[in-house]
């Protein structure tokens, strides 16, 4: 899925596979809970207060995103690129 240009906002995609997604440069808030987002791409993107609880995020670009406020009780992280450029695999 690309959602490049959408302006996606209190959206809930809970327990959705959108695997590859791209969020580049997109504000969104929402749920993304219990969602499978394996090698989605959230470059730059605004994810301020978004809900990852249980959410799959192996192989995800977050890389320069705003992650202030988000959740990621449960989340998944494997070779995760965090916003500040490191890998993360918990």
């Amino acid at each position: 899925a690309d959602f490049s240009e959408a302006k996606l906002m209190n959206v809930n995609f809970s327990g959705v596979d959108l695997s590859p997604l791209s969020l580049d440069y997109v504000p969104s808030q929402g749920a993304l809970t219990q969602t499978v987002l394996q090698k989605a791409s959230f470059l730059n993107a605004d994810l301020t207060g978004v809900n990852f609880t249980n959410a799959n995020l192996t192989g995800v670009d977050l890389k320069g995103a705003n992650i202030e406020d988000s959740i990621f009780d449960g989340a998944i992280f494997s070779n995760t690129i965090m916003p500040d450029g490191t890998v993360r695999s918990d």
